[in-house]
């Protein structure tokens, strides 16, 4: 489910395989950790099989988290398929609070 490893002063988290609801409690401890410990964290999600909505959920939370802290979150390169599909299908793009020109998804051309 996790790879993460420290790249300068960039954390990196990386999930993989399925992040569906059936993950989500062990998904969130992972981004919980990652706002303690990270000040700038890059999310790949390049290997994740298995999206729902509440992955979106999660990133989007987490996004807020790590604003609210004046800390960084950002995608390192493009999403799995499962992932870029979930986002355009939940219509996560559409509704960010932060706004399509922040959005994370935007980095990727992916924003509703």
């Amino acid at each position: 489910m996790n790879n993460s490893m420290q790249q300068n002063d960039i954390q990196i988290l990386k999930l993989t395989g399925d992040c569906s609801v059936q993950n989500a409690t062990e998904v969130l401890q992972l981004f919980s950790q990652a706002l303690e410990t990270a000040q700038s964290l890059a999310l790949d999600l390049s290997e994740v099989e298995k999206s729902d909505i509440s992955l979106m959920q999660i990133i989007c939370a987490a996004h807020q988290s790590f604003a609210a802290r004046e800390k960084c979150i950002r995608l390192s390169g493009l999403p799995s398929e499962p992932v870029m599909e979930t986002w355009k299908s939940g219509g996560f793009g559409q509704v960010c609070l932060f706004g399509r020109e922040e959005c994370l998804f935007k980095e990727v051309g992916v924003n509703g």
